[in-house]
């Protein structure tokens, strides 16, 4: 057995008016996931979080399967990080036990299509 990194799709805010990045999923199998934070993100303020979920973003559900789409607050450490935080900020999330991740920021400081952090998770294989 041994560690293997997977890259995840980058955490990008959609629109100026965006309170929340995109969701990633396909978490489950994660030891750990590293979310590297651009130094150029002007999102990355004192609102933003990181934010975690049950239920998988990536799986599309069945038809008439209905189920919480809610996310909830992992941790707000992420308000340390500023646009004048170093440009090799990363936090590390042990202990994975859900399925998507976003982070929520502040609609007023957002930049349409704006990558926030690039992700990867470690897992055992």
């Amino acid at each position: 057995m041994a560690w293997q990194v997977c890259q995840l799709p980058p955490l990008i805010v959609a629109t100026t008016a965006a309170t929340a990045t995109n969701a990633i999923g396909h978490l489950d199998d994660a030891e750990s996931i590293t979310l590297f934070f651009t130094s150029s993100a002007t999102s990355l303020t004192s609102g933003t979080r990181i934010e975690i979920s049950q239920f998988d973003p990536a799986d599309n559900l069945p038809v008439g399967v209905t189920q919480s789409t809610q996310f909830f607050s992992l941790s707000s450490a992420v308000g340390l990080i500023s646009t004048a935080a170093p440009a090799k900020t990363v936090v590390v999330i042990t202990d994975v036990s859900f399925r998507g991740l976003r982070l929520a920021v502040l609609a007023s400081a957002n930049v349409a299509g704006e990558v926030i952090a690039h992700a990867c998770k470690q897992i055992f294989v």
